[in-house]
């Protein structure tokens, strides 16, 4: 009889436990992280933001961000709390920062991640020169925030608008586009 009620409870116990990660939020929206509150004007980097599974009204899950790159590098409008959901309306419109030259290009989609490379990411721009075996590779510019990314027709490359800090490496870039095949590789996640 005890053996019975053991058995009962154990399978009482883990149906609980199934029922418990059935409610559990399955979605990840991006909130500050941290323990200080960050200011308007703050420039996100990748320590001030963190992915949590969080359950949302469809309403206010349609305006909050699911990825942190795509906040990273974005301009806060107002004092956000740690913990707090990022929304959109809790960003600057995108844009270069003082000092930087924007500057657009398009890119094949095979060499820029299938075109997941979105707005607020940080990239480093290679050059493929040659075919084949006499086929050579070098970086251009580490380091490069995308500003805003265009998605054309079927037929048509995305473009990319970074924010450069010289004209030297606008001119780096310019060049590159005009040699041969530009690569974009996402470093986001390497960025302090």
């Amino acid at each position: 009889m005890v053996g019975g009620f053991l058995v009962t409870a154990s399978v009482v116990g883990l149906v609980a436990v199934e029922a418990g990660r059935a409610s559990e939020p399955s979605s990840y929206y991006v909130v500050v992280s941290g323990d200080d509150v960050l200011p308007a004007g703050h420039v996100l980097a990748p320590r001030d933001v963190e992915a949590r599974r969080l359950r949302l009204p469809p309403s206010v899950a349609g305006r909050a961000h699911r990825e942190e790159a795509a906040v990273v590098g974005r301009v806060l409008v107002a004092n956000i709390a740690p913990g707090e959901l990022l929304q959109r309306s809790s960003l600057a419109p995108r844009g270069p920062r003082p000092g930087e030259l924007e500057v657009s290009f398009s890119v094949d989609p095979t060499r820029a991640l299938g075109v997941r490379i979105e707005t607020g990411d940080v990239v480093d721009v290679f050059l493929t020169t040659g075919e084949g075996a006499q086929a050579s590779t070098t970086l251009v510019l580490r380091g490069i925030r995308v500003i805003d990314k265009q998605v054309g027709g079927s037929s048509s490359p995305p473009t990319f608008t970074v924010g450069l800090p010289s004209e030297d490496s606008v001119r780096a870039l310019l060049t590159a586009t005009a040699s041969g095949a530009v690569s974009l590789v996402r470093a986001t996640s390497a960025v302090s």
